[in-house]
């Protein structure tokens, strides 16, 4: 019997929770086109791919669960949706030969979907990403850049390549997003990947969710975080205060209403770095079309420095909570668990 393993490998930041809500919301859609989506252990958390668990079990050893999952997931007579963004990075990775082999050997052929997202766009997404949620990330956002580039991350092509050892090239689907387009698209093109009717994107939309914070009040976050990390916070402890400070912080200031953590010059250049491998992206995978819109949107607001945006932010909410109006702000920055209500966020 033909049986297709439907790998939906990623990236982050680029529609997964919205696919992977759909497709654990809807499993007996799924399932009644004879496409199982299942955990084979109970799941850690909301907005986690069904492979995810068996991903981390690999990353930290625990190889008898790794091998259960992969009984679980492979040992059946239908296709299978395995679904996780930490699938992109193991590309490189002995395990990906080992988890294509055992597919193929129980009669699976392969098929990899990746949604990627303009360099920009994405890197901006996961910055934000970065700040708001439990990690111990709190530099800027030139930093996380460097620190992408380093890894790779940012050359698509390449990413895509380590995948294309494996499994030809005709058998990997890429599908750019770009802001126009809305969730609904995402899980259009999920459903035609699939062999399933597209049609039917109307009907699992599940809304948006993991939505990110407000430009204007990123770096304050950031600047906030690192106070937290240096009074001892722990950092899976940060994304409460973080949470209140977003809800409470627009009732003290007025947001600055730039839509873009990057300066325009930034962004063209972040874009020059990566066209060549765009370009290459296009090439191997998009049958010559145009991976991205290259025409970038200036934003007037974005050319104001993020960290003085920052501290001016912070010294109002000081001034609003009746403190000192002559502060320097990014040094009275660690003060702020004294004046600020964290324990009201649950801390």
């Amino acid at each position: 019997m033909a049986k297709t393993l439907y790998l939906h490998i990623g990236m982050p930041k680029c529609a997964s929770t919205t696919i992977q809500d759909a497709l654990k919301q809807h499993a007996a859609v799924f399932a009644a086109h004879g496409r199982f989506y299942g955990f084979a252990t109970t799941a850690k958390g909301e907005g986690r791919g069904n492979a995810t668990d068996m991903l981390e079990d690999l990353r930290n050893g625990c190889d008898a669960k790794v091998e259960q999952a992969l009984s679980f997931f492979l040992d059946r007579d239908s296709d299978v949706i395995l679904s996780s963004e930490m699938f992109i990075s193991l590309g490189l990775g002995a395990w990906t030969k080992i988890l294509l082999a055992r597919a193929t050997a129980a009669g699976f052929d392969i098929r990899i979907i990746c949604y990627l997202r303009r360099q920009d766009e994405w890197i901006e997404s996961d910055y934000k990403q970065h700040i708001k949620a439990g990690s111990e990330w709190c530099g800027d956002i030139e930093a996380l850049i460097a620190h992408r580039a380093t890894a790779r991350v940012l050359d698509y092509s390449w990413l895509l390549e380590n995948w294309a050892r494996y499994v030809a090239r005709d058998k990997i689907t890429v599908v750019p997003l770009r802001r126009s387009q809305g969730d609904i698209h995402a899980i259009e093109r999920f459903l035609t990947f699939v062999d399933m009717d597209p049609t039917l994107a109307h009907g699992l939309a599940t809304g948006r969710r993991n939505v990110s914070p407000a430009v204007g009040l990123v770096e304050p976050m950031r600047f906030l975080k690192a106070a937290l990390l240096a009074e001892g916070v722990l950092p899976r402890d940060t994304p409460g205060p973080l949470k209140y400070f977003l809800s409470e912080a627009p009732g003290y200031v007025t947001v600055p209403q730039r839509r873009f953590l990057l300066s325009y010059e930034q962004r063209c250049a972040l874009l020059e770095r990566y066209a060549s491998a765009n370009a290459r992206l296009s090439e191997r995978y998009l049958d010559g079309a145009a991976a991205f819109d290259t025409a970038l949107e200036p934003d007037c607001a974005a050319q104001t420095s993020l960290v003085e945006e920052a501290a001016e932010i912070l010294a109002a909410c000081f001034v609003a909570k009746s403190m000192p109006s002559k502060i320097d702000a990014p040094r009275a920055i660690p003060r702020l668990r004294h004046w600020w209500p964290w324990r009201r966020s649950g801390l």
